[in-house]
């Protein structure tokens, strides 16, 4: 039983590992010039002086690289990222805040006043 729980594991994180958020987020908030869809709304980036963003959960991480890729070079959001653990590496503009979950925390009340 041991072996197919450590099989089931394998699989699972294989999965979690395939997934490609920042992919998504570029196929979901398609953009050409200094325009981004979202939700089928076009919105001119051009026409504001900041953006800002907030990402919850596990995977803001990597939500938010990939709205920074989307907008590189030509624009720079800045934001809150609230997630169960810090990220690897700092996202340039983003305020990383370790958040509990499914438990509220000092870390979530933190945050949602940073919000």
């Amino acid at each position: 039983m041991a072996d197919l729980k450590q099989q089931a594991l394998q699989i699972f994180q294989r999965t979690l590992r395939a997934i490609d958020i920042p992919g998504t987020m570029r196929r979901k908030l398609a953009r050409s010039g200094s325009t981004i869809q979202v939700n089928e709304t076009p919105l001119d980036l051009a026409s504001y002086s900041r953006i800002f963003a907030v990402a919850v959960g596990k995977a803001s991480v990597a939500m938010a690289s990939g709205l920074v890729d989307l907008l590189a070079p030509d624009f720079r959001a800045e934001g809150i990222l609230a997630g169960p653990t810090a990220p690897a590496k700092p996202i340039d503009g983003f305020r990383a805040i370790v958040a509990g979950h499914p438990i509220p925390n000092q870390g979530s009340l933190e945050a949602g006043r940073a919000i």
